[in-house]
């Protein structure tokens, strides 16, 4: 195979100059397949660069709403790395929802203390041999 090197596009726009190693010219007419094939988002002789294609809130709203971070860096082409640059703000959300959740009385009874969430799953889990320090 020969390979041609761009000379230059002829005075009416509408055909490509190219050059091979001997000096030999040839002539390419820039059709609209030229064209879609040339502009087309993704070549294989090219690099592709990192576009971000998807914004900072629906990141974080595909987080909250469960999708995985490396889901969204597959879909979007934008690295794991800006997805987890993110990601804190939601981690944080999460932790602070698990605290509170916790400790919501879930059982009053007359003149028994009230016990939390947290304490009603230990009482279910610890007959059941489950190490607790895994939750």
């Amino acid at each position: 195979m020969t390979e041609l090197r761009l000379n230059g596009k002829s005075d009416d726009g509408t055909h490509l100059s190219l050059i091979d190693n001997d000096g030999n010219e040839f002539s390419v007419r820039i059709s609209d397949t030229l064209r879609a094939t040339v502009n087309q988002p993704r070549l294989s002789a090219v690099p592709e660069q990192e576009s971000s294609t998807i914004s900072i809130k629906d990141i974080q709203r595909r987080l909250r709403a469960g999708d995985l971070a490396e889901e969204l860096s597959r879909e979007n082409n934008i690295s794991i790395e800006k997805i987890e640059r993110f990601s804190g703000p939601i981690l944080q959300e999460r932790i602070y929802i698990i605290d509170q959740a916790q400790q919501v009385s879930v059982r009053k009874e007359g003149s028994r203390e009230p016990v939390n969430l947290l304490g009603v799953v230990v009482s279910r889990l610890a007959p059941r041999n489950i190490d607790l320090s895994e939750l």
